[in-house]
């Protein structure tokens, strides 16, 4: 009896053992009711109580077919999301074109987006995403569930994170997102853990905020990580105070190597990652430039491009007489470090901007657009 015990004892920690790392799909009541909304995107905040690795997320498309990005932030969502690299966000990548099943938006089909993710969550993070569609995503306007769980993680879609809207500026809310996540529960570490390879922007603007994290490491809980940086792609190695997280957003002034080091706790055998090289672009300095095809910029939209990364002080474009007239379509985003001082200041001198502008919203031959 008691050798049928013990046998049965380990095949019960067999099953055990060979479901923690099994998927689960868990999405949100399926469908929502109060569909009927259709948007470019949708925005919700996300939370696990145990580690986890996020493989696919899930969300309901119009039958178009279309390509889908996927974006989040390791903030949290609080209010209308402003989705770009300087805010924090990190493009997860984006899909294939593929088609949405779902015929109409009151009658919602979730299904898997093909983009992998492998996404480290440790416990209680809470993680803003933003799914993209090129097509229609069918998002709900039931608000009187906020939350839905399956007792490990936790979508939240209530009034300070649910949005939709086109491009990367939802502002309709509360809209809540029809999907959910395909996830799998990590196992504590044991041995030396992998770190795999840094990733990073490969150029940023001056004082741009952009976020680190990592592609190939381990995926297990019971890591500790450590951002470190160096002067060349083999240090030596400083640590950055603070940056012990699996993605952290950062800054710099300067052109920068950045490593992690990984720690297993249940080992304390650690992996340094494969380094990343981020170059800064600098500021437009400060002065009078030419446009024109003998000037410092052939046109307006090369000068604009000139400010991508803002301006360290006051700058004038001067448009060289006889050099026109110039046949482009400008748009003037905002200008980092530009203020009542360090101005902006084009002179035409006679010259003439024309363009065959097309309908709404592209009818425009210069917009200010920040």
């Amino acid at each position: 009896m008691k050798k049928l015990l013990l046998i049965f004892g380990l095949l019960i920690y067999f099953a055990f053992s060979q479901n923690i790392n099994a998927q689960i799909t868990f999405d949100n009541v399926p469908p929502l009711s109060g569909g009927g909304n259709t948007a470019g995107g949708v925005s919700f905040n996300f939370t696990t109580n145990q580690a986890i690795t996020i493989q696919n997320l899930r969300c309901a498309f119009s039958t178009a077919t279309g390509t889908a990005n996927i974006w989040y932030n390791t903030q949290k969502i609080n209010g209308a999301p402003n989705v770009s690299t300087a805010n924090g966000w990190v493009n997860l990548g984006t899909s294939a074109p593929f088609a949405g099943l779902s015929t109409a938006s009151t009658s919602p089909v979730v299904q898997t987006i093909p983009i992998p993710l492998n996404l480290v969550m440790m416990p209680q993070d809470t993680f803003g995403f933003f799914i993209q569609w090129t097509g229609n995503v069918f998002p709900t306007t039931n608000v009187l569930i906020p939350t839905f769980t399956d007792g490990t993680v936790t979508i939240i879609a209530d009034a300070t994170s649910a949005y939709t809207g086109t491009g990367t500026t939802p502002t309709f809310n509360p809209r809540q997102i029809n999907g959910g996540v395909i996830y799998i529960l990590n196992t504590p570490c044991s041995g030396a853990p992998t770190a795999g390879t840094a990733l990073a922007p490969a150029t940023v603007c001056a004082n741009q905020s952009f976020n680190l994290s990592l592609s190939g490491q381990s995926q297990s809980s019971g890591l500790n990580y450590q951002w470190m940086t160096g002067p060349t792609a083999t240090g030596p190695w400083t640590y950055i105070t603070g940056a012990t997280t699996l993605s952290y957003a950062t800054s710099q002034t300067i052109d920068t190597y950045y490593s992690c080091e990984v720690t297993c706790t249940n080992s304390s055998l650690a992996d340094t990652s494969a380094s990343i090289f981020v170059t800064t672009n600098p500021n437009l300095p400060a002065g009078t430039y030419t446009i024109g095809a003998s000037g410092n910029y052939p046109n307006f939209n090369a000068a604009v491009a000139a400010m991508s990364c803002g301006i360290a002080g006051p700058v004038i474009f001067n448009v060289l007489p006889g050099s026109g007239p110039y046949n482009e379509q400008i748009t003037i985003p905002q200008i980092i470090n530009a203020n009542a001082t360090n101005t902006i200041t084009f002179n035409g001198n006679g010259e003439t901007i024309t363009f065959a502008t097309t309908a709404s919203p592209n009818n425009y031959i210069i917009r200010l657009d920040g």
